[in-house]
């Protein structure tokens, strides 16, 4: 038995099935389904009943899984009190793409406790560059937009998928995004940006004629333009938060909504996996608080 077998049991329950935990852990779902299988064989019976759908723990996995949890955290802490872990100095660098800043500011300070010593630094960019910076090893690791064609050498971990809408003055509410987009100014993301490819390719699939006047590189931009009745545009929902629903008008770009997914990356020969391992806890935690404001707010 490894620990590795307990770490994708507690992931199942946590995550609540197979694939979510294969996301979290950087693996595929067979990876896991064999360390399952693996961590059964060792055992001598099985931990899940597969008859259902998902699998979920039997009564031998539930009285298991205490135990394995505790397991788990007792190693996790034993490694993060060694020397170069919790301890780490100097600086690491991580790129974000424009648009998904407001989730640093918080997963910063939430890692500040456990790596006071470290100073990490934010570099902003596109999706592309910055992923080519970290397989160069310029970058520690990236919060992207997940474009298709990721190199070989970097993990990637889903963070949270999010639905693009369109954004436009209030008193449109009840029109379809295709009527608004045809029939005013629109403002988009750079086209050099996943977010604005994404765009761009469901516009020209779906023959919508929009007037695009101007790119936009901020969401403040964009929603000030919405304000002032000069322009609608599309954006990634999270990135319009709650101050301004009173305002505007969100309609689901495209049926079903086009999705984005936001992901880190890193090298899969991480030189500080500990680190790592706790930005992607905390980023996924900043964004679930997040979003459940979001949604708060929407109702």
């Amino acid at each position: 038995m490894q620990l590795n077998h307990l770490k994708a049991l507690v992931a199942i329950v946590d995550t609540g099935g197979f694939n979510s935990a294969a996301a979290k852990l950087g693996l595929t779902q067979a990876a896991v389904s064999m360390q399952i299988k693996r961590l059964e064989e060792w055992l001598g019976f099985e931990l899940f009943e597969r008859s259902v759908r998902p699998p979920r723990l039997n009564n031998a996995g539930l009285e298991l899984l205490d135990q394995a949890r505790e397991i788990v955290e007792l190693c996790e802490r034993f490694r993060d009190s060694a020397p170069g872990s919790s301890r780490l100095r100097g600086t690491i660098k991580i790129g974000a793409v424009t648009g998904l800043s407001h989730f640093i500011p918080q997963t910063l300070s939430d890692l500040r406790a456990k790596y006071r010593h470290l100073q990490v630094q934010i570099v902003s960019g596109f999706a592309g560059d910055l992923a080519h910076a970290v397989v160069r090893g310029r970058l520690e690791a990236a919060v992207i937009t997940q474009f298709p064609e990721l190199d070989p050498d970097l993990n990637s971990r889903p963070i949270f998928s999010d639905s693009m809408v369109v954004v436009a003055p209030r008193s449109y509410a009840g029109q379809s995004d295709t009527e608004i987009l045809s029939n005013n100014p629109y403002v988009g993301p750079n086209r050099n940006t996943e977010v604005g490819r994404l765009i761009e390719n469901s516009l020209s699939k779906r023959k919508i004629n929009s007037d695009q006047i101007m790119e936009f590189d901020t969401v403040e931009t964009l929603l000030m333009m919405v304000l002032h009745g000069l322009a609608v545009g599309i954006n990634p929902r999270t990135t319009i938060g709650d101050r301004y629903l009173d305002d505007v008008y969100l309609a689901p770009f495209d049926a079903p909504p086009i999705q984005r997914t936001v992901s880190l990356i890193q090298r899969r020969e991480s030189r500080r996996p500990q680190f790592l391992d706790a930005l992607y806890d905390s980023l996924c935690q900043v964004v679930v608080h997040d979003s459940s404001k979001v949604q708060t707010a929407s109702h």
